[in-house]
């Protein structure tokens, strides 16, 4: 952990939480610190100075410094050890630093102010929080280049990738919250609220992200699999702020700016111990420091060796502590990669064979890129030597002027530099054969008189691989007679600058060049002073050209070369090709440039995404993919070329299948009815099953039940209504879409239910009620057939029939009852209106509570006669004797609890089983305490 106002370096031994040792770094204020995988080297962010401090973690000294960017504040190395990116917040941009070097390889412009930085473990992508820009911008790891800007909002700050680089969690710098990104789509996933947040941490297993809390003293733990915070904090300490949790997951370190660090079990998310460290802290991290090793020998089959010949390089790797290393280990040539083994066997080895090796000197080497338990080490270098037979590269014939002094040089290559032996035939006098010493021989002098003629030999050049003959001819013509000494040009490529000249002797210069016959290829041309022939050819072929050479007196001298122009160099043009989807046609066509037409394609390392093919004619690659991620594979172009002109080339390429988009499908929803049981579906298609709803906006009507897990809305709705919905849809990736939709419940059944009702008195003020359940109130009343007694009405709001009826006689009546939508019932109901000289009864209330007494009067009764009073479907009934004239009058109530509705009361003679006269009343509802009819009475 860093020290910032100590500047130095802290170290804990993880094993009995004690310190191990401080380091001092010699810089400003060191903050973030990463340590790479292979627990070989630590690299300290240094923001005051602006640099990287490089530390050997395996005897705790410090290497030197990378200059940087200004303020540093973030810094995270890829999984293979070889790359540093640094997050500068000062110049919003990042440092990629070469870990081989330590070098700056780019400068990557980011957002405004980064300041975390993490690496995917798939080691494809850099995801970087602009805590002044609002956004996360995504780093190729291939290009270094960004390919996208995420906005996310409160001044993103600490990130981390989930293992399997699937999701990238970052936290509000403000303490807001947990924002979740989708890497596959590169876009905001999920939330999570939560409040006081500094720093973020993720367990190997990527289960678990800790999260601090400074001013709570605590440590919370959201679990990845829900995306939801455990319900218990974790205590750790005053103030925990920043985070690291060791390699293998057993323990969480939480700084204390009070000079001290925190440590957890993550078993039990209990504190097991605090180490005490000098001055404030800032960043930590943890790692592995692995075993030192040995690279013992590098051995070669072969050396020397004669170029194309198979050579098989053997690496021996072994611990100091005797173990058993495992990895892999990178040759080199000098530099350049040869191919990565990985080692096997006891001892460990790595053998590869290459037949890649030309003509040469050739530093071997072999790096073992080290492992969890061993550092990386190098082996001495081999110097691998590389022999070529010698080979003539000039021409076979020139030509000299007698009297006219001339050269011709002899050219060859081989390794070692050939020699020549003495011409195997006769030389014209005056000329002679030097041996150069550096595989060329030069033919030089000035012909005697009389030695015109051609002059055969056989040239001999040998060096220690093996030798080469070459069959030349030197002809002499006479003095002053022009002549073209070049027989044969150098070949062209397409596309390459080309430079060559054509030589004549004798005659009298200056001379003068043309063409009589064929034309040079497109994009050559003929200097007429010098005979040079330059330019850039752009089509490919072989021309037989026919020279003339002109001189001041007007000779002339004429000769045919050939000159070849090769192909272009074959290269793939296609370097990145766009997403697919799963489910939907994908068609992109690999293209390439140079070459001889036409063009077969192949893939030639890993595999094609499910789903599609590649076109080896027509370099078409499609077909419709059938599984999401990324995968890369090589692909490699073959020319048409003929012998040894035909060329291969070969570009690594990677496809990314997203899942399809994320719709839901669901249309409309089936209209449901208070009090009947409802079933409907929530359905979608695309992203990753399995699926997740929830109501995000809006309440479900009473009674019915959304499931998550299933999408299906089910229950017994209670209350009739419209309810606007919002539904979220979450998929396996944690992608969300969201859909509006409305649920109508209906009201249960019109049914009109009123009961017979009671017969009227002529000449008696009457009352009745009309009763209706279901649909949706209020209602409306109204006799359709049939008409009321004369005297009484209906009202048709209420459903009240009142009044005094003036003549005796029976009334049937069709009532209807309409509700506020307009839907309709009808009962068939009759009234009856006695003659007023017949006995009837009525009440001083048409409604009444339980409890509330009223008065009861009947006429026309039995004179002198007791007669009961009785409330039917309940137990209420009273006796009282009638009067001399036949009148009767009693207090009434209703019992507590007594059933609610339209009752009818009843006046019962003795030995009589009907009553002999009735009454409508309404009750109301329930009261507690029945009535004392003795004390009212």
């Amino acid at each position: 952990m860093t020290g910032t106002d100590q500047n130095s370096l802290t170290v804990i031994n993880a094993v009995d939480n004690t310190t191990a040792g401080s380091i001092p770094v010699g810089a400003s204020s060191p903050g973030a610190l990463a340590v790479a995988p292979n627990g070989t080297r630590v690299y300290v962010a240094n923001s005051g100075s602006s640099n990287v401090s490089v530390i050997d973690a395996t005897d705790n000294t410090q290497l030197g410094t990378v200059n940087v960017g200004a303020s540093p504040s973030g810094v995270a190395i890829t999984p293979n050890n070889t790359r540093v990116y640094v997050a500068n917040s000062g110049s919003s941009n990042v440092s990629v630093i070469d870990a081989t070097g330590p070098s700056i390889l780019a400068t990557v412009p980011v957002g405004v102010s980064p300041s975390g930085v993490a690496v995917a473990p798939n080691n494809t992508r850099v995801y970087v929080t602009n805590q002044g820009g609002n956004t996360v911008s995504v780093i190729d790891t291939a290009s270094n280049t960004v390919v996208a800007t995420v906005s996310v909002g409160a001044a993103p700050g600490s990130i981390v990738v989930t293992p399997d680089s699937t999701r990238v969690y970052l936290l509000s710098s403000t303490g807001t919250g947990v924002v979740v990104l989708s890497t596959l789509t590169n876009t905001v996933s999920a939330t999570i609220p939560t409040t006081d947040a500094a720093d973020l941490a993720i367990t190997p297993d990527g289960s678990r992200i800790y999260v601090s809390h400074p001013s709570q003293g605590t440590v919370t733990v959201l679990d990845t699999a829900s995306n939801t915070f455990q319900p218990a904090a974790l205590p750790a300490g005053a103030t925990p702020t920043h985070l690291a949790v060791t390699r293998d997951g057993a323990a969480l370190y939480a700084t204390q700016p009070s000079s001290a660090a925190t440590v957890l079990s993550t078993a039990t998310g209990t504190v097991t111990g605090s180490v005490p460290v000098t001055g404030a802290l800032g960043g930590v991290a943890t790692g592995t420091v692995p075993k030192t090793v040995s690279t013992t020998s590098l051995m070669s089959s072969d050396n020397p060796s004669l170029a194309g010949q198979p050579v098989t390089l053997t690496a021996t790797v072994t611990g100091t502590d005797g173990g058993t290393p495992t990895g892999s280990v990178a040759f080199s040539d000098g530099g350049a990669p040869l191919g990565t083994v990985a080692l096997t066997g006891t001892p460990s080895q790595a053998v590869l064979t290459t037949s890649a090796l030309g003509p040469g000197d050739h530093e071997i080497r072999a790096t073992y890129n080290g492992s969890a338990v061993y550092a990386g080490g190098q082996a001495v270098p081999l110097v691998q030597a590389v022999g070529q037979s010698p080979v003539f590269t000039s021409g076979a014939a020139t030509t000299f002027g007698i009297g006219v002094p001339a050269s011709f040089t002899v050219t060859t290559d081989g390794l070692p530099a050939p020699v020549f032996s003495p011409p195997a035939g006769a030389l014209p006098a005056g000329v002679t054969f030097t041996d150069n010493g550096d595989g060329t021989a030069d033919l030089a002098g000035t012909p005697s008189a009389g030695s015109e003629g051609s002059y055969p030999f056989t040239l001999t050049a040998t060096n220690t691989v093996g030798s080469a003959d070459q069959a030349f001819t030197l002809t002499v013509v006479t003095s002053g007679a022009l002549a073209i000494s070049t027989s044969a040009l150098p070949d062209a490529q397409v596309d390459v600058p080309y430079s060559a000249a054509v030589a004549a002797g004798g005659g009298t210069p200056p001379y003068t060049w043309s063409i009589t016959a064929a034309a040079l290829p497109p994009g050559l041309s003929l200097d007429p002073a010098t005979g040079d022939v330059t330019g850039t050819p752009s089509a490919p072929g072989s021309t037989a050209l026919t020279f003339q050479v002109t001189d001041t007196d007007g000779q002339s001298a004429s000769r045919t070369v050939t000159i070849v122009v090769l192909p272009a160099e074959l290269r793939v043009t296609t370097t990145t090709l766009p997403q697919g989807s799963v489910g939907n046609p994908y068609t992109t066509t690999l293209t390439s440039a140079g070459g001889t037409p036409p063009v077969t394609w192949a893939v030639t390392t890993g595999s094609l995404p499910p789903g599609l093919t590649l076109n080896p004619t027509s370099g078409v690659l499609g077909g419709t993919p059938t599984a999401v991620g990324t995968v890369a594979f090589t692909v490699t172009a073959t020319d048409n070329g003929t012998g040894g002109n035909q060329q291969n080339a070969a570009q690594a390429l990677s496809i990314t299948t997203l899942p399809p988009p994320l719709t839901p499908t669901s249309t409309a929803l089936p209209t449901a009815m208070v009090g009947a049981p409802y079933t409907a579906f929530l359905t979608a298609t695309g992203g990753i099953e399995p699926y997740t709803w929830t109501a995000l906006q809006g309440v479900l009507p009473p009674g019915l039940t959304l499931h998550p897990d299933t999408g299906i809305i089910d229950g017994t709705p209670a209350v009739a209504g419209v309810s606007a919905l919002t539904f979220q849809v979450t998929d396996g990736a944690a992608t969300t879409a969201t859909q509006d939709l409305g649920l109508t419940v209906a009201p249960s059944e019109l049914t009109a239910t009123s009961p017979q009702p009671p017969d009227a008195v002529a000449g008696t003020p009457y009352t009745a009620f009309l009763t209706a359940l279901g649909g949706t109130p209020p209602y409306t009343w109204a006799v359709v057939k049939g008409t009321l007694p004369a005297g009484l009405i209906l009202h048709p709001g209420t459903g009240t029939v009142d009044g005094t009826p003036t003549v005796a006689g029976k009334s049937d009546l069709t009532f209807q009852v309409t509700d506020s939508a307009a839907v309709s019932a009808t009962q068939n109901l009759t009234i009856t209106v006695l003659d007023g000289a017949k006995p009837h009864v009525s009440t001083s209330v048409t409604v009444s509570a339980p409890g509330a007494d009223f008065l009861v009067e009947g006429v026309a009764m039995p004179p002198n006669q007791a007669v009961t009073v009785r409330l039917s479907a309940g137990p209420e009934a009273r006796t009282v004797t009638t009067g001399a004239d036949g009148a009767l009058s009693v207090r009434f109530s209703v019992y507590p609890k007594s059933p609610s509705g339209v009752r009818t009361l009843q006046v019962f003679i003795a030995g009589v089983a009907q009553p002999v006269a009735t009454s409508a009343l309404l009750v109301a509802s329930g009261s507690l305490v029945p009535p004392d009819f003795n004390a009212r009475h």
